[in-house]
């Protein structure tokens, strides 16, 4: 019993690093780009991103092509603020 605690506060641990990786470093933006960009395939593309998730991030050359629908956004900025939803 006392393993499985441990493998599981273990596995909490490394999820919170990761997370925190994602949301408060530029790389975990890109990663996340990536990700966009393997996932969406020919349907979205993200040319370019600055920033963290975080707090002030920044999308370039967003790309949404559904059936009939071609949407293109040279640049998108966002000032992510948390608290405010409180």
């Amino acid at each position: 019993m006392k393993k499985i605690l441990i493998l599981l506060l273990g596995c909490f641990f490394l999820a919170f690093i990761f997370a925190g990786g994602i949301f408060f470093t530029e790389t975990g933006l890109l990663l996340v780009k990536k990700t966009v960009n393997r996932i969406g395939g020919s349907f979205v593309t993200v040319g370019d991103v600055q920033g963290k998730l975080s707090g002030r991030w920044s999308l370039y050359d967003f790309e949404l092509d559904i059936a009939s629908v071609v949407v293109r956004i040279a640049s998108v900025d966002c000032l992510w603020r948390p608290e405010k939803l409180l």
